[in-house]
Protein backbone atom coordinates (compact mmCIF):
# COMPACT_ATOMS: atom_id res chain seq x y z
CA UNK A 1 0.00 0.00 0.00
CA UNK A 2 1.66 3.00 -1.20
CA UNK A 3 0.87 6.70 0.50
CA UNK A 4 1.13 10.05 -0.31
CA UNK A 5 1.81 12.65 2.49
CA UNK A 6 0.82 15.99 1.64
CA UNK A 7 -2.89 16.71 1.08
CA UNK A 8 -3.42 12.60 2.15
CA UNK A 9 -2.22 12.35 5.30
CA UNK A 10 -1.32 15.91 6.38
CA UNK A 11 -2.89 19.55 5.79
CA UNK A 12 0.61 21.34 5.44
CA UNK A 13 -0.59 24.06 2.74
CA UNK A 14 0.23 26.86 5.19
CA UNK A 15 3.74 25.94 5.49
CA UNK A 16 4.78 25.34 2.09
CA UNK A 17 2.89 28.23 0.59
CA UNK A 18 4.76 30.56 3.49
CA UNK A 19 8.38 28.77 2.07
CA UNK A 20 7.37 29.08 -1.41
CA UNK A 21 6.67 32.86 -0.60
CA UNK A 22 9.67 33.13 1.31
CA UNK A 23 11.89 31.37 -1.15
CA UNK A 24 10.56 33.54 -3.70
CA UNK A 25 11.26 36.60 -2.32
CA UNK A 26 14.82 35.90 -1.13
CA UNK A 27 15.51 35.11 -4.59
CA UNK A 28 14.19 38.52 -6.12
CA UNK A 29 11.38 36.83 -8.26
CA UNK A 30 7.71 38.25 -7.92
CA UNK A 31 5.38 36.34 -5.47
CA UNK A 32 2.11 34.78 -7.66
CA UNK A 33 -1.27 35.76 -5.31
CA UNK A 34 -1.41 33.15 -2.64
CA UNK A 35 -4.83 31.32 -4.31
CA UNK A 36 -2.33 30.38 -7.13
CA UNK A 37 -0.05 28.48 -4.61
CA UNK A 38 -2.12 26.04 -4.18
CA UNK A 39 -1.88 24.69 -7.65
CA UNK A 40 1.93 24.34 -6.04
CA UNK A 41 0.99 21.80 -3.52
CA UNK A 42 1.74 17.79 -4.57
CA UNK A 43 4.26 17.80 -6.88
CA UNK A 44 7.94 18.41 -5.89
CA UNK A 45 9.16 22.50 -5.94
CA UNK A 46 11.29 22.01 -8.94
CA UNK A 47 8.18 20.32 -11.23
CA UNK A 48 6.04 23.43 -9.45
CA UNK A 49 8.71 26.16 -10.40
CA UNK A 50 9.88 24.65 -13.96
CA UNK A 51 5.59 24.43 -14.66
CA UNK A 52 4.39 27.55 -12.70
CA UNK A 53 7.70 30.03 -13.65
CA UNK A 54 9.46 28.28 -16.44
CA UNK A 55 12.31 28.30 -14.23
CA UNK A 56 14.90 25.66 -14.30
CA UNK A 57 18.61 25.02 -13.37
CA UNK A 58 20.38 26.92 -11.32
CA UNK A 59 17.85 29.43 -10.64
CA UNK A 60 15.60 26.47 -9.35
CA UNK A 61 18.50 25.26 -7.44
CA UNK A 62 18.70 28.50 -5.32
CA UNK A 63 14.76 29.08 -4.87
CA UNK A 64 14.46 25.54 -3.66
CA UNK A 65 17.60 25.88 -1.00
CA UNK A 66 15.95 29.12 -0.02
CA UNK A 67 12.56 27.26 0.43
CA UNK A 68 14.10 24.42 2.52
CA UNK A 69 16.23 26.77 4.90
CA UNK A 70 12.28 28.34 6.11
CA UNK A 71 10.87 24.70 5.86
CA UNK A 72 13.97 23.01 7.95
CA UNK A 73 13.65 25.62 10.57
CA UNK A 74 9.51 26.60 10.92
CA UNK A 75 7.60 25.25 7.82
CA UNK A 76 7.22 21.36 8.65
CA UNK A 77 5.39 22.62 11.58
CA UNK A 78 2.82 24.42 9.82
CA UNK A 79 0.95 21.36 9.82
CA UNK A 80 -1.83 19.51 10.65
CA UNK A 81 -2.81 15.61 10.41
CA UNK A 82 -6.52 15.69 8.29
CA UNK A 83 -9.38 14.12 10.71
CA UNK A 84 -9.05 11.48 8.08
CA UNK A 85 -6.04 9.84 8.36
CA UNK A 86 -6.22 7.84 11.55
CA UNK A 87 -9.45 6.48 10.74
CA UNK A 88 -7.19 5.29 7.41
CA UNK A 89 -4.14 3.98 8.71
CA UNK A 90 -5.39 2.17 11.61
CA UNK A 91 -8.33 1.04 9.16
CA UNK A 92 -5.71 0.24 6.16
CA UNK A 93 -3.61 -1.66 9.57
CA UNK A 94 -6.20 -3.77 10.97
CA UNK A 95 -6.72 -5.41 7.22
CA UNK A 96 -3.34 -6.39 7.18
CA UNK A 97 -1.89 -3.91 4.63
CA UNK A 98 2.01 -3.18 4.68
CA UNK A 99 1.94 0.65 4.15
CA UNK A 100 4.67 2.65 2.43
CA UNK A 101 4.75 6.32 2.15
CA UNK A 102 5.31 7.85 -1.29
CA UNK A 103 5.88 11.36 -0.95
CA UNK A 104 7.47 14.43 -3.66
CA UNK A 105 8.62 15.43 0.34
CA UNK A 106 12.53 14.98 1.21
CA UNK A 107 12.40 11.84 3.06
CA UNK A 108 14.22 13.58 5.77
CA UNK A 109 11.28 15.94 6.19
CA UNK A 110 8.57 12.83 5.80
CA UNK A 111 10.36 11.00 8.49
CA UNK A 112 10.41 14.01 10.90
CA UNK A 113 6.62 14.70 10.27
CA UNK A 114 5.22 11.12 10.52
CA UNK A 115 7.00 10.83 13.53
CA UNK A 116 6.21 14.48 14.78
CA UNK A 117 2.48 13.30 14.40
CA UNK A 118 2.44 9.77 15.99
CA UNK A 119 2.15 7.70 13.00
CA UNK A 120 5.41 6.56 11.51
CA UNK A 121 4.31 3.27 13.49
CA UNK A 122 2.04 2.57 10.68
CA UNK A 123 4.79 2.39 8.36
CA UNK A 124 7.17 -0.53 6.71
CA UNK A 125 8.75 1.93 4.75
CA UNK A 126 9.08 6.02 4.44
CA UNK A 127 10.35 7.17 1.24
CA UNK A 128 10.17 10.81 -0.23
CA UNK A 129 13.21 12.56 -2.65
CA UNK A 130 16.55 13.17 -1.72
CA UNK A 131 18.22 16.31 -2.12
CA UNK A 132 21.07 15.59 -4.87
CA UNK A 133 20.23 12.37 -5.44
CA UNK A 134 18.32 10.50 -8.52
CA UNK A 135 15.00 10.18 -6.53
CA UNK A 136 13.28 13.75 -7.70
CA UNK A 137 10.20 12.68 -8.72
CA UNK A 138 7.13 10.70 -7.49
CA UNK A 139 8.07 7.84 -9.83
CA UNK A 140 11.61 7.78 -8.62
CA UNK A 141 9.61 7.46 -5.40
CA UNK A 142 7.77 4.48 -6.24
CA UNK A 143 10.16 2.92 -8.68
CA UNK A 144 12.63 3.00 -5.13
CA UNK A 145 9.96 1.08 -2.91
CA UNK A 146 9.96 -1.60 -5.91
CA UNK A 147 13.02 -2.10 -6.06
CA UNK A 148 13.91 -2.42 -2.12
CA UNK A 149 10.38 -4.36 -1.04
CA UNK A 150 10.04 -6.14 -4.32
CA UNK A 151 6.58 -6.03 -4.17
CA UNK A 152 4.75 -6.51 -7.59
CA UNK A 153 2.88 -3.74 -8.80
CA UNK A 154 -0.26 -5.37 -9.42
CA UNK A 155 -0.79 -6.31 -5.76
CA UNK A 156 -0.22 -2.38 -4.95
CA UNK A 157 -2.36 0.33 -4.49
CA UNK A 158 -1.49 4.28 -4.52
CA UNK A 159 -3.75 6.48 -2.08
CA UNK A 160 -3.23 10.44 -2.57
CA UNK A 161 -4.16 13.48 -3.52
CA UNK A 162 -3.18 15.01 -6.76
CA UNK A 163 -3.05 13.70 -10.98
CA UNK A 164 0.58 13.17 -9.72
CA UNK A 165 0.10 10.45 -7.45
CA UNK A 166 -2.35 8.98 -9.91
CA UNK A 167 -0.20 9.69 -12.99
CA UNK A 168 2.96 8.07 -11.19
CA UNK A 169 0.41 5.13 -10.18
CA UNK A 170 -0.55 4.27 -13.71
CA UNK A 171 3.32 4.72 -14.66
CA UNK A 172 3.69 1.55 -12.76
CA UNK A 173 0.41 0.09 -13.46
CA UNK A 174 -0.78 0.60 -10.03
CA UNK A 175 -4.26 1.12 -9.11
CA UNK A 176 -5.16 4.08 -7.73
CA UNK A 177 -7.79 6.44 -5.17
CA UNK A 178 -7.91 9.94 -5.12
CA UNK A 179 -8.89 11.17 -1.96
CA UNK A 180 -10.98 14.63 -2.41
CA UNK A 181 -10.29 16.20 0.74
CA UNK A 182 -7.03 17.21 -0.31
CA UNK A 183 -5.43 19.98 -2.85
CA UNK A 184 -6.70 18.80 -6.14
CA UNK A 185 -8.00 21.46 -8.41
CA UNK A 186 -11.85 21.23 -9.64
CA UNK A 187 -11.63 18.02 -12.44
CA UNK A 188 -8.35 17.50 -11.49
CA UNK A 189 -8.46 13.54 -10.45
CA UNK A 190 -12.26 13.34 -12.54
CA UNK A 191 -9.58 12.99 -15.68
CA UNK A 192 -8.04 9.77 -14.28
CA UNK A 193 -11.46 7.94 -15.16
CA UNK A 194 -9.89 4.28 -13.51
CA UNK A 195 -9.00 5.76 -10.48
CA UNK A 196 -11.47 5.41 -7.93
CA UNK A 197 -12.54 8.66 -6.03
CA UNK A 198 -12.93 9.10 -2.27
CA UNK A 199 -14.49 11.31 -0.07
CA UNK A 200 -14.17 9.43 3.00
CA UNK A 201 -11.66 6.41 4.59
CA UNK A 202 -14.72 4.22 4.49
CA UNK A 203 -14.73 4.63 0.74
CA UNK A 204 -11.52 2.90 0.46
CA UNK A 205 -12.01 0.67 2.85
CA UNK A 206 -15.39 -0.62 0.70
CA UNK A 207 -13.52 -0.85 -2.20
CA UNK A 208 -11.12 -2.93 -0.68
CA UNK A 209 -13.02 -5.20 0.87
CA UNK A 210 -13.81 -6.62 -2.90
CA UNK A 211 -10.95 -5.83 -4.77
Amino acid sequence: MLLDLDGTLTDSASGIINCIEYALQKSGLAIPPRQRLYAWLGPTLHQSLNSHLNLQGEAADQVVANYRERFSEVGWKENALYPQALPLLEGLAARGYRMALATGKPEVFAVKILEHFGVARFFQHIDGTDFDGPRRQKEDVIQHIFQKTNAEAQHSLMIGDRSDDLRAAAHFGVEAVGVQWGYAQPGELEAWPHALLAQTPDAIFRFLDVR
